[in-house]
């Protein structure tokens, strides 16, 4: 979480969903943070501004997705 916060310094938060249980955010063109405290899963499609590459899951540290 040190290194998102590092990326997203000076940028705007843009909120992409605040529900209960669900919340998604991104910060600029280089950070995204999604956080789900529901039981179930949540399949939800965001617009982003995010470059292409490969990106990881920085409390598991698993690659997500190769696009």
């Amino acid at each position: 979480m040190v290194a998102f916060r590092a990326n997203a310094k000076g940028e705007a938060a843009t909120v992409h969903t605040a529900e209960d249980n669900y919340i998604a955010f991104s910060r600029g063109d280089n950070t995204f943070f999604a956080l789900n405290s529901d039981k179930s899963a949540w399949e939800a499609t965001f617009t982003l501004t995010l470059q292409p590459g490969s990106y990881c899951d920085v409390i598991s540290g698993e690659v997500e997705g190769q696009t």
